[in-house]
């Protein structure tokens, strides 16, 4: 029901980015359904994550370089939003079943449901097919990992398990002898706890669903073991996943009132006299192409430069960090007004 219900999806086997059913949205997200989705729940655990409000938005403002204007606004302000809305749904492994076992850990399973997406992304070992008919039933095109079933998981040892959380980039150290090289890529770091250990003079990890990084002896070994199983189960048993939650999200009409927020607030750092002396120096990472300032990106002539008669390169960072400068003649908007007086009136 609603203006936006029954909106449709494109269906493009052509198109660069598709499932196998040849819908066009992140190819890990195996929906056959032609329409926009959304799910208050991931995998069957009720949603009770709070979307970012007035705090973090006014925290954006707060910031004095270019850095720490990103870090706030992406991982705090844009942050859990598109999984909150999005949602995932019709999973192999069920994260509700779960907490209603354990509502002790009801915190870390919440974790793990918003971090669905990239727990999927990660795993090496799952594998879609290439191409599904549009009467093939979802269960029998979903995501797999072929070597791993109920059975084989159920008969990992707890070293196995280990292993298999490094493997699938859930929390693993890169050298154990080193606590710094930690990482939890899924999950805060609140919810791990590391050992050191003196005779071997290396440090391993543990689940804390506390919260506190800390042993919690009423965590015990048993339960640290199946839940590292659980997740490898969650990570290998993926399930359909709200348009929001996909790289495809633009697909959803929720999208375009959102994102403008973003611009609008990076905008005003860049025009207001506060910020005079704001640092917008652009840090760069190798990691992954596209973040970095000479990165070259899939865009050219959006701002009348053929008109004009002007080369039409593709932008790389710089040049569209340039280009989106609200003192640009050539930029085609403004932004009317700079009020926020729902977070003021809050803060105040």
């Amino acid at each position: 029901e609603g203006r936006f219900a029954k909106t449709t999806v494109p269906h493009d086997y052509n198109f660069s980015e598709h499932n196998s059913y040849g819908v066009v949205t992140n190819h890990l997200n195996n929906d056959p359904s032609p329409f926009v989705t959304r799910e208050r729940s991931f995998c069957g655990l009720d949603i009770d994550e709070e979307l970012p409000g007035c705090d973090v938005f006014m925290k954006c403002l707060q910031t004095t370089n270019l850095l720490d204007l990103h870090t706030v606004a992406e991982n705090e302000l844009h942050g859990n939003l598109h999984n909150v809305i999005g949602g995932f749904f019709e999973c192999g492994t069920d994260l509700g079943a779960m907490d209603a076992k354990h509502p002790g850990w009801h915190e870390i399973l919440m974790q793990v449901g918003v971090a669905s997406s990239g727990i999927w992304a990660k795993n090496r070992y799952l594998a879609y097919p290439d191409s599904c008919s549009t009467d093939t039933p979802f269960d029998e095109c979903r995501g797999t990992c072929a070597d791993f079933n109920e059975t084989t998981i159920d008969a990992l040892s707890r070293d196995e398990l280990l292993s298999k959380m490094k493997k699938i980039q859930f929390v693993y150290f890169e050298d154990d002898e080193d606590e710094s090289t930690l990482y939890s890529p899924a999950i805060q770091t609140d919810y791990i706890a590391t050992v050191f250990h003196e005779s071997s003079g290396k440090y391993s990890w543990r689940f804390d669903p506390t919260g506190t990084a800390s042993v919690n002896d009423a965590f015990t070994d048993d339960d640290n073991t199946e839940l590292m199983r659980f997740v490898f189960k969650y990570a290998c048993s993926p399930g359909k996943m709200g348009s929001m939650s996909t790289g495809a999200a633009a697909n959803d009409p929720i999208f375009w009132p959102l994102h403008p927020t973003f611009d609008r607030l990076w905008h005003y750092v860049r025009l207001a006299p506060e910020f005079a002396d704001f640092d917008h120096k652009w840090k760069d990472d190798k990691s992954c192409y596209g973040h970095s300032f000479r990165d070259v990106l899939p865009f050219k002539d959006l701002f009348g430069e053929s008109a004009r008669g002007e080369p039409t390169p593709y932008y790389d960072n710089m040049a569209l960090y340039d280009a989106c400068d609200p003192l640009s003649a050539d930029l085609p908007y403004v932004f009317d007004n700079f009020d926020w007086d729902h977070c003021t009136d809050a803060s105040s």
